[in-house]
């Protein structure tokens, strides 16, 4: 589905580098800039009253070809927290923090851990169970979740330090 975009502007902040601003509705998007000789892409969750920031480069090569996927994303409560995501065996999965917007894109089934290390050995953690849900070979959702100062006094636990 081709969703348009309002609001359109565009300013060259640099040589060869340019600022594109638009609106769009929140929702999991793949965008993609494309010249006559170049391409570039990038997938990514946009959340009500969040602004995003999505860095490309424009490249020569061919794009990868894109399964469907699951998406994690949400906002933190504030600027500055530590955040790592982790497989329910303990692999660190890439995360994208933007401002006040965290983002985790083309996640497959399973368990997922997004750790706030909040410093001093504080940390708190939210289980994503992506496992519930399965319909097929492919995750195709988008997983919300919003986390308030509330949540992480309630949530946040201290771990000690070797």
């Amino acid at each position: 589905m081709q969703t348009d975009v309002t609001s359109l502007r565009s300013v060259k902040v640099a040589a060869n580098v340019y600022q594109i601003t638009f609106s769009l509705p929140a929702g999991t998007y793949f965008l993609r800039a494309v010249t006559p000789h170049c391409r570039s892409f990038q997938m990514g969750t946009l959340i009500a009253g969040a602004t995003r920031h999505f860095p490309m480069t424009m490249s020569e090569t061919r794009m990868a070809a894109l399964s469907p996927s699951c998406a994690i994303a949400g906002t933190l409560p504030f600027k500055g927290i530590s955040v790592e995501l982790v497989t329910g065996n303990g692999t660190k999965v890439p995360i994208v923090v933007d401002g006040y917007v965290y983002d985790a894109e083309r996640l497959g089934w399973g368990t997922y851990t997004l750790r706030l290390n909040l410093g001093e050995g504080a940390k708190a953690d939210y289980v994503f169970d992506l496992t519930k849900e399965q319909g097929g070979a492919f995750c195709d959702r988008t997983f919300i979740r919003n986390i308030s100062m509330d949540d992480l006094q309630r949530d946040a636990h201290f771990t000690p330090g070797p």
